[in-house]
């Protein structure tokens, strides 16, 4: 109250919000309540005058540390967490630090009667002999030395060096969260819906800033779907997010992994964050320790460099800090695109990644050439049709609904199909644990047991046959090779190449008017 009085902020507003805090309160579970619970101390979680009241109470104390040490400290506070940051010759830097540290936790224990943490409060530094020597020079023994913590929810460490272990720790959890999604699957819900919603935020936080190397990438893909997709071995995670997220989803923490470095950067460029200088400073300094031949994710130690390499992996490049040219081709500029635009783009080159590593695992996959047209065309784009068989795979609208040929039940197969969940008996003798030796079909002990088999056995075969594509299908499948032809029958998968046309000079770029499935493309 005497805070609030000092600095003119509304007595009523503080007796009002003081008594909302006092209100009884109960927990409730599934209709049963626990006891009425008076809180006598702290700030009620969701309050909206949290932050004001803090500041109230905290302004005094960053005033004089400001007043003191304003040539040697830089403070941050956010809500409740309070960073102290210095750097000098470790002498100057313990003996600056210690002087600090004892100060402001005199202040907040002795005149706001707070309570320090002693297991939160960390001490981080360039060396960990000076972290030492802070931690055990302070008089309120409040702070402990370590080589990592999390900040805000993020890896930080002393120096210029980087740390993922706290993102580790959420992708282990992740790991074993898989069974519970899969139990939410199995009573009816959609899981990849909630792993989009829960697992991928989650564990994909604060990625803006230490970015994500390949193999760390490759793990958080694999848990991802693993979490998302149907239990079973054998499946290929590129395989799985792309049959899941069609032309449209952003399941795949690709997605994070690499637009939420430049959509940080566009922002910071477009809300000013910071000086212009910073910015092109700080690129200056990442272009320099990057320009030898080392890979670039052993030279990341912070936001800047994890954007470089997480561009460079989807074929991106920065001329300058405030401009970017695409996989396209197309440039950017951070100072007048916006960044929405600029991470719509991303998301494109994300896809187009995906899609070539789907091409590296089936190699007969992409065309070469255009299937439509010249087949020298220039300027062509491929289309996957993944908005035809997203809806199918995910339950939307009335793709998935029973027609002649489709019935809800071979939502399954078609899942399993895409994704590479299917053992013929090939595979599974490919299995040297298995110590299987026969390689025929199982159900005739004829022929060998492949997946094109799988469509001609005379066991599974209807005695009608199998129904015939539509007349249209026929001549598209006319013009696709024997090899892109066999992968559609086995694994449902087909991608075209089709011509496109660039527009202004820097902006090639290509938008389907109407959805593939109502493409005349065989015309």
């Amino acid at each position: 109250m005497a805070a609030a009085k000092a600095k003119d902020y509304s007595v009523a507003v503080l007796r009002l919000s003081l008594a909302a805090y006092r209100l009884a309160r109960s927990i409730g579970i599934d209709g049963v309540y626990s006891r009425c619970i008076v809180a006598t101390r702290g700030i009620t979680a969701g309050s909206g005058f949290a932050t004001s009241e803090l500041r109230v109470l905290l302004v005094e104390l960053m005033v004089a540390s400001h007043e003191a040490w304003a040539a040697t400290i830089v403070a941050a506070l956010y809500v409740d967490d309070l960073t102290l940051a210095t750097c000098g010759l470790p002498r100057c830097v313990i003996n600056t630090m210690i002087r600090v540290i004892d100060f402001v936790v005199d202040w907040l224990e002795r005149i706001l009667l707070m309570e320090v943490s002693a297991k939160k409060s960390k001490v981080v530094a360039g060396k960990e002999s000076i972290a030492v020597a802070i931690a055990q020079g302070t008089s309120t023994q409040k702070v402990s030395a370590t080589t990592h913590l999390k900040l805000l929810g993020t890896d930080s460490v002393g120096g210029a060096r980087r740390s993922t272990v706290t993102f580790k720790c959420r992708l282990a959890n992740l790991g074993t969260c898989s069974r519970r999604y899969q139990a939410l699957r199995s009573s009816g819900a959609t899981s990849q819906q909630m792993v989009r919603t829960a697992a991928v935020p989650a564990s994909m936080y604060g990625c803006e800033i230490f970015g994500l190397a390949n193999s760390v990438l490759n793990t958080a893909r694999s848990k991802i779907a693993r979490a998302a997709a149907p239990e079973a071995g054998g499946k290929n995670p590129d395989l799985i997010l792309m049959t899941l997220d069609g032309d449209q989803g952003t399941l795949d923490p690709a997605f994070e992994a690499h637009g939420s470095p430049i959509k940080h950067w566009a922002v910071a460029w477009w809300g000013h964050w910071t000086a212009p200088d910073n910015l092109r400073q700080a690129f200056a300094d990442v272009a320099r320790r990057c320009a030898g031949n080392a890979p670039k994710w052993q030279q990341v130690a912070g936001p800047t460099a994890a954007l470089a390499a997480s561009l460079d992996r989807i074929g991106w490049t920065m001329p300058s800090a405030h401009e970017v040219i695409d996989d396209l081709g197309a440039a950017w500029d951070f100072r007048k695109d916006l960044p929405a635009a600029i991470l719509t783009a991303a998301k494109g080159a994300v896809r187009r990644w995906r899609l070539n590593r789907v091409g590296e695992l089936l190699p007969k996959l992409i065309p070469a050439t255009c299937d439509v047209g010249d087949p020298l065309c220039e300027s062509t784009v491929l289309v996957s049709f993944g908005s035809v068989t997203e809806p199918i795979v995910n339950r939307r609208g009335n793709r998935g609904k029973k027609s002649a040929d489709w019935e809800p039940t071979h939502r399954g197969d078609l899942v399993s199909a895409m994704s590479g969940g299917q053992w013929a008996q090939v595979r599974k003798c490919a299995v040297p644990s298995w110590h299987l030796t026969d390689n025929r079909c199982q159900l005739r002990l004829a022929e060998v047991g492949t997946l094109a088999h799988r469509a001609e056995c005379m066991v599974t075969t209807p005695a009608e046959g199998w129904p015939e594509p539509p007349k249209l299908a026929l001549r598209a499948m006319g013009r696709s090779s024997t090899d892109r032809l066999a992968l559609l029958r086995t694994k449902a998968i087909l991608v075209l190449r089709l011509p496109t046309y660039a527009t202004r000079a820097g902006r090639g770029g290509f938008q389907m008017v109407a959805r593939p499935d109502t493409l005349r493309v065989c015309q």
